[in-house]
């Protein structure tokens, strides 16, 4: 982790960043003074700081009055180089003042002198070298035997502001306001720090048309972990997959939110499917990586909220049923989130006033009332129970709804909250099924494009000879012609006629001008009522999950 040295802690983004002043104090209280300048009030001092890959930087902060400079930050060895850098700060330092400098520090750390803390450069849960779970480290830091831990305040991490108590009053009123639409949305942020703590990625997308309180609910659970603007956190579809992956790297239980698909590059929209499948495997594909190589893969395990105008299920191949295992969608309803604009800009208001204390103190009460002990037991225990009756893309889906309903059961008990587990689980897997029974209806369209469309160009040129003499770009097929084919393949293979039709039309093939699925018109000199098809090359999918 480097540190620009002209780093502010307290701006992010152009968005206030209000360090807590417990944490600044704890960091502060183990910097080791390493030189003091004559005749002034300015000091340097000094830190280690241990990276995830075991090889430790230096950090040094000009303190001018008892107030802390930004840190200039550089690897050990590197210290008779970059500790240059320092004559750019306010005090000016001169040759001899570094080297004094330079022969403090090395005595210091000859003398381990120095304190070390580690890198903050993941969010959520923090794992040991066999991948347990170590301890929490987000707005605030704690270990599994509930000490509060020294955090790195001067690194872009999470930060927090308000009161609890307030925090906790208005989230149990909106629970209590609103039904199993906010409450699983509501739910799916918090959950972020159990699929964090089981290594797991579960994905929420919100789809509706603007101004439906999509960003403002997302924002409330961003708030949960950090200020809503934290852009480690919040962040839009502006980027390629591969620089999506890589931001991602770390965030170990602190929900994000990906908003505005409209502003996601081609690539992306053409390849919606790929894009949850990297994004809910939680590991950059080594193809994705820079050329270099010079970094491990991205990782990451969190909930991942996507807000869109456009349903992003629509956009998959529905060959693929894997992606509804995948991706929850909801379609989304402005009172399925507020009673109205009154209560959204008061929510927006207290999610900006308050935040970064929920997720912290949630980890907190379940280290202190011995239930991350038995987190594990607990999920396998739920997850039987809901994917009882599922099978196949169901019950994967299941699987992930377990968390949720596991969430939400656990915030009931340590918090006094009013979420409605069997409401929310109702609502989540009969959306499930909706979206399931859609791609399903769509895959029916896809096979009837690709063994019908082909018969019916042929049926045309030979039932209607005098109305497709001289057409290249498309056919026709009379009315009487169009009802004797689609008996026959009724009869044959049990389409119906209103399902071809369907099909044809959403295939982009049948142009209608009389109705959804017929064209009246002048053909060839004649009137001519029936369907109109054009021709175009169909290209065969294969259906995998």
């Amino acid at each position: 982790m480097t540190i620009n040295a002209n780093f502010d802690p307290s701006t992010k983004g152009g968005h206030t960043m209000k360090q807590p002043v417990s944490e600044y104090q704890k960091y502060s209280g183990l910097l080791t003074e390493v030189f003091s300048k004559p005749y002034s009030t300015i000091k340097v001092k000094a830190i280690r700081i241990l990276k995830a890959d075991g090889t430790y930087n230096l950090r040094l902060h000009v303190e001018n009055n008892g107030t802390l400079e930004p840190p200039l930050e550089f690897p050990v060895d590197e210290l008779r180089t970059k500790i240059m850098k320092i004559k750019n700060f306010s005090a000016n330092f001169n040759g001899v003042e570094i080297a004094e400098m330079i022969t403090g520090i090395n005595q210091f750390m000859q003398q381990f002198q120095i304190p070390t803390i580690d890198a903050l450069d993941k969010i959520g849960w923090h794992y040991d070298t066999a991948n347990n779970v170590d301890y929490w480290m987000s707005a605030t830091g704690i270990d599994l035997q509930g000490t509060s831990l020294p955090k790195d305040v001067f690194s872009l991490s999470p930060a927090y502001d308000g009161s609890l108590k307030d925090n906790i009053a208005f989230i149990a009123d909106y629970i209590t306001n609103h039904g199993a639409v906010a409450q699983s949305i509501l739910l799916y942020g918090f959950s972020a720090v159990l699929a964090g703590y089981f290594r797991k990625n579960l994905l929420l997308s919100l789809s509706g048309k603007s101004s439906r309180g999509k960003t403002t609910i997302s924002k409330l659970i961003i708030s949960l972990f950090s200020e809503p603007e934290n852009d480690k956190l919040s962040k839009t579809f502006n980027v390629t997959l591969n620089k999506m992956a890589e931001s991602l790297n770390g965030i170990n239980g602190a929900a994000v939110l990906i908003d505005d698909l409209s502003l996601a590059p081609n690539a992306i929209k053409k390849d919606i499917d790929g894009m949850v499948y990297i994004l809910e495997s939680g590991k950059e594909k080594e193809r994705m990586r820079t050329k270099s190589f010079d970094r491990d893969p991205a990782v990451w395990f969190t909930s991942i909220i996507f807000s869109a105008e456009e349903p992003l299920l629509s956009l998959c191949n529905p060959e693929q049923e894997g992606a509804v295992g995948r991706l929850m969608e909801l379609d989304i309803s402005p009172e399925d989130l507020f009673t109205d604009a009154t209560e959204a800009n008061k929510l927006a208001e207290l999610s900006h006033k308050h935040y970064g204390l929920m997720a912290d103190e949630f980890v907190k009460r379940l280290i202190a009332n011995n239930t991350l002990d038995n987190l594990s037991s607990l999920y396998d225990r739920e997850m039987y129970r809901v994917k009882a009756d599922y099978s196949g893309v169901l019950a994967r889906v299941a699987q992930n709804v377990a968390i949720i309903t596991l969430c939400g059961e656990l915030l009931n008990q340590l918090f006094m909250f009013n979420f409605k587990i069997a409401d929310v689980e109702k609502y989540l897997m009969s959306t499930a099924k909706d979206n399931l029974d859609n791609f399903r209806i769509s895959q029916k369209g896809n096979v009837i494009m690709q063994t019908v469309y082909t018969q019916l160009i042929e049926y045309a040129r030979k039932s209607c000879p005098d109305e497709n003499k001289g057409l290249t770009d498309h056919v026709v097929i009379s009315s009487k012609a169009t009802k004797a084919m689609l008996t026959q393949l009724q009869r044959d293979l049990g389409y119906k006629p209103i399902e071809v039709k369907r099909a044809l039309k959403e295939g982009g093939v049948l142009h209608s001008n009389d109705g959804p699925y017929s064209y009246v018109g002048t053909i060839n000199g004649k009137s001519f009522r029936g369907l109109y098809l054009y021709i175009k090359e169909i290209k065969e999918t294969e259906a995998s999950e």
